[in-house]
């Protein structure tokens, strides 16, 4: 959108994840009259990145946080998890956006 808000265009339950299930819906989104997708967020399920570059191929790709989160912490040792796990939280919840990122992120860099 035009002031840099986002939008919701989809929310599906599927017993499985993969590209097939992810192809369907991204040309469902179509057959609706979406034209164009911006930014799609996800895991990192390879099915997603190759669905979504075969119907939008303009679209960018973020990591959602949580997993963002997830492989932080697998790169952690077990006694420093939770202290980490509760600076990234500290990390991600922003209330200042530019001030809460920076002093995020020189603290992180300094651990």
């Amino acid at each position: 959108m035009d002031d840099g808000s986002r939008e919701v265009l989809s929310v599906v339950n599927h017993p499985s994840e993969g590209a097939i299930c992810w192809k369907e819906e991204l040309e469902a989104l179509k057959e609706r009259g979406v034209t164009q997708i911006d930014l799609v967020v996800s895991d990192a399920l390879q099915g997603i990145e190759i669905a979504v570059c075969a119907a939008f191929p303009q679209a960018s790709h973020q990591f959602c946080v949580a997993y963002i989160k997830r492989q932080i912490l697998n790169c952690v040792s077990h006694k420093d998890k939770q202290q980490i796990a509760e600076e990234l939280n500290e990390v991600f919840t922003l209330e200042n956006k530019e001030m809460k990122s920076l002093l995020g992120y020189e603290q992180f860099i300094t651990l």
